[in-house]
C-alpha cells in the first residue's frame, strides 16, 4: 500500500513565492513513490489542496486558488473543505515542511503536525522555534560554549522610534 505524504509550502512569509518552488519541486520529485497531497499555505494562513498545486505555472496569479479546495487538517486526516461540508482526502502518513520563514520555518507547522500525530521530516516545534529566533539562537549557542559574534537585538517598534540610534549602534 503506497504512503499518504503531504507537501506544505507557501505560508505568512515574505518567502512564500520560493516556498512555491521548493514545495512544487518537492512534490512532483515524491509523485510516482508515493501518494503525494501537495498542501499551500496562503499569505493570510488559508491552507488549500488540488492537483493545480504540481505546477508552479498555477502561481502566476491567485485565480488558481478557485482550482482549488480549502484544506483541513484534523485527526491526522487531510480534508477537503466546500462550504459547510467536509470531505476526507486521505489519512496522511507523513508530512515534508517545504515552507520558508514564519509559519513553516518557526515550528508553527511543526506544532500542528504533533497535534495531529503526523510524523514530519523537520526539526520538531521547539526546535524549530529556538533557531528561527536568532537571538534565541545565539543565547542557547553561548550556553553550550559555542563563541559567536556581538549583536543586539531591536524590534521594528523600536527601529521606527529610535532608528537613527540603532544604526550608530551598527556602525
Amino acid at each position: 500500500m503506497q504512503k499518504n505524504v503531504a507537501v506544505f509550502f507557501g505560508g505568512r512569509s515574505c518567502e512564500n513565492e520560493v516556498s512555491v518552488i521548493t514545495g512544487t519541486m518537492a512534490a512532483n520529485l515524491l509523485r510516482g513513490m508515493y501518494a503525494v497531497f501537495p498542501i499551500y499555505i496562503a499569505q493570510d494562513g488559508g491552507m488549500y489542496c488540488g492537483e493545480a498545486l504540481f505546477d508552479t505555472a498555477s502561481f502566476r496569479d491567485s485565480s488558481f486558488l478557485k482550482t482549488c479546495s480549502e484544506a483541513v487538517i484534523a485527526g491526522g486526516t487531510l480534508w477537503q473543505r466546500k462550504g459547510r461540508k467536509l470531505k476526507e482526502i486521505a489519512k496522511i502518513d507523513c508530512a515534508l515542511n517545504c515552507c520558508h520563514g514564519m509559519g513553516g520555518e518557526d515550528g508553527a507547522l511543526s506544532g500542528l503536525l504533533d497535534l495531529n500525530g503526523i510524523p514530519n521530516a523537520s526539526p520538531d516545534m521547539a526546535a524549530s522555534a529556538l533557531f528561527m529566533d536568532k537571538v534565541l539562537t545565539k543565547h542557547f549557542a553561548k550556553g553550550i560554549g559555542v563563541k559567536t559574534v556581538p549583536y543586539f537585538k531591536i524590534e521594528e517598534h523600536d527601529f521606527r522610534k529610535r532608528g537613527a540610534i540603532a544604526i550608530k549602534c551598527v556602525e
